[in-house]
């Protein structure tokens, strides 16, 4: 049995995948919130990926590296770890000094003289995607981020990031996406459009279906994205990047990614790149794989603080109600 851990809010993640005909040969996949594990005295034995530690506390996330330890100790199957992960701000950082991104990312009250417009605000613990458009001066700066702050009311400052244009020369942009689990990459999507901001594809004719298809059969950049999701820590999520001549540039990796949607072979013309996909899917959930054999694992006793209890309790009611 493969558990993957994640926030209740965002377990639709996996409940929508296993809801979808990619999941038919999905094996034993489930879900598991990390507001029913901190309740949990012992877990069965099986596999056990970790995910969703930007949407954590600190305090949750040291509460997840013990129990990553006590499954390490056990020796349990486990796949990503508190301790090992990198912050958005953090792996960019690395990213940046690895030679791999040309641009940078700071905190607003860090920002550097040689800073390189134009940039963008992003938050360093979502994935809803850019904050802002393109400010071209530190003027612009400011004004978009007293605008962002009035509008969303957050304690945090947001991320400046420098613009890197990847635009060919049509002036397409292209977002690749890649799943790793346990070392194997998965090669999902290439999204097209005329914005630099790609959340969903726009540009979708035979041109594009056949240049994605190439993408995912050939699977060109897992070397690179394998070594990428080293430098970050990380055993399982899925990559999203671009590629220039010959290199990749790293937008970020969501530990916690959407695998599939329920109507993802609704449309005909990628159902092949869907079922490659599934089957590579099914192929590496199956490496990680182990079976829920041998005695439970006990975990440490861990006191949540009253506000947490509270919350669980109102949780509790509401599921009821």
């Amino acid at each position: 049995m493969i558990h993957i851990v994640l926030t209740r809010r965002y377990a639709y993640t996996v409940s929508a995948y296993l809801a979808s005909s990619t999941a038919a040969q999905a094996g034993p996949v489930q879900a598991l919130a990390y507001e029913d594990l901190f309740r949990r005295s012992e877990l069965p034995r099986g596999s056990y990926v970790l995910t969703d530690f930007d949407r954590l506390s600190e305090t949750r996330r040291r509460r997840v590296d013990e129990i990553a330890a006590v499954l390490d100790a056990h020796g349990v199957r486990r796949l990503n770890r508190p301790a090992d992960w990198l912050s958005r701000r953090e792996l960019l950082d690395r990213l940046h000094a690895k030679g791999i991104n040309p641009f940078r990312a700071f905190r607003l009250d860090d920002l550097p003289g040689d800073l390189r417009y134009p940039v963008f605000l992003r938050l360093e613990n979502d994935h809803r995607g850019v904050r802002s458009g393109l400010l071209n001066d530190r003027t612009e700066v400011e004004a978009a981020s007293i605008r962002f702050r009035k509008r969303h009311r957050r304690r945090k400052q947001p991320l400046v990031v420098e613009f890197s244009d990847t635009a060919d020369e049509t002036g397409r942009y292209r977002k690749y996406g890649a799943f790793c689990i346990g070392g194997q990459i998965i090669p999902r999507h290439v999204f097209f459009g005329p914005e630099w901001m790609l959340k969903v594809p726009v540009l979708h004719g035979e041109a594009e279906l056949e240049e994605e298809w190439a993408y995912v059969q050939a699977n060109p950049h897992a070397d690179r994205i394998r070594e990428v999701f080293a430098l970050a820590g990380l055993e399982y999520g899925r990559i999203d990047y671009a590629v220039v001549g010959d290199r990749i540039r790293v937008w970020e990796i969501n530990t916690n990614p959407m695998i599939a949607t329920p109507d993802d072979l609704a449309d005909g013309a990628r159902s092949e790149t869907v079922r490659l996909f599934a089957e590579r899917l099914e192929a590496a959930w199956a490496a990680i794989d182990t079976p829920e054999c041998g005695s439970a694992v006990p975990l440490p006793r861990i006191r949540q603080p009253l506000s947490e209890r509270l919350r669980g309790v109102r949780d509790l009611v509401r599921r009821q109600t």
